[in-house]
């Protein structure tokens, strides 16, 4: 099997990685159906999260990480917290700042 590099996302507070066996949690999630009225076929799984087929068997077997966004699709169609396909732990990257509300008036 063709090793991944680590992901490169920032993730919320309190966590620090992704967990290796993401693939495997969100095949296990797509198959039991959790969130959804039962297993997903691979096509239409991947036609709502808005990915390829291919792009979601690489993930599913551990050869790619999902883009931020394609992550946070499959947490809001299973329904789950990110602490099912995250590490706890602290970043060593710092926090971005976020605008002042006097900013953006």
């Amino acid at each position: 099997m063709a090793h991944r590099k680590p992901a490169r996302m920032r993730l919320p507070p309190g966590y620090a990685r992704l967990k290796d066996n993401l693939g495997q949690i969100i095949r296990a999630h797509r198959l039991a159906g959790t969130g959804t009225d039962g297993p997903l076929p691979p096509k239409l799984f991947a036609h709502r999260v808005g990915i390829s087929r291919v792009t979601l068997s690489r993930i599913e077997h551990d050869r790619a990480w999902p883009r931020s966004e394609t992550l946070e699709a499959i947490i809001d169609i299973f329904g789950i917290d990110w602490s099912d396909v995250a590490e706890p732990g602290v970043t060593r990257s710092p926090p971005r700042r976020i605008p002042s509300s006097s900013n953006c008036e």
